[in-house]
């Protein structure tokens, strides 16, 4: 399900500096709304530390088309462990109803910015589709890039 995108639709590579905590969480937008793409990934990512308690949200939260991929959902939080997630999405060239969401390592827990000067090291890359008919964003992959036209669509 998962393939890598061609250099030219790659987003640039992170670089990033200590930054202040309120200013990012106000950059990601309203974190409990499932039309904003970071709360549907942030849910996941929270859940996924418990995912037999949590299994039936999770599965609501990612593509029909897409659940016995993530299967018991286990994996993720070995995936995630030890990241953070960025406060912007980037979205794909030519397909505005995807975006990717990046995971960095997280190994200091400092909140930090985008920047020319230091570089980090990223971890995953949470595909995610706009799906109305769902009632908002959903997760389709975890891992690389997931090309948009390999993502299912309303």
């Amino acid at each position: 399900m998962n393939g890598t995108l061609p250099p030219e639709d790659l987003p640039p590579f992170l670089l990033m500096v200590p930054a202040d905590e309120d200013e990012a969480r106000a950059a990601m937008g309203s974190m409990d709304d499932q039309n904003n793409p970071l709360a549907v990934a942030s849910m996941i990512a929270a859940a996924s530390e418990e995912p037999t308690k949590y299994l039936r949200a999770l599965r609501q939260l990612v593509t029909p088309e897409s659940r016995v991929a993530w299967g018991d959902f286990r994996w993720v939080q070995e995936v995630l462990d030890g990241c953070g997630m960025t406060s912007q999405p980037n979205r794909a060239l030519g397909d505005p109803d995807v975006v990717y969401v990046k995971f960095i390592v997280d190994d200091d827990g400092i909140t930090k910015q985008v920047t020319q000067d230091a570089i980090v090291s990223l971890r995953a890359i949470m595909t995610m589709v706009h799906r109305p008919k769902l009632g908002g964003w959903r997760a389709h992959g975890l891992g690389d890039y997931v090309a948009p036209e390999l993502v299912p669509h309303d």
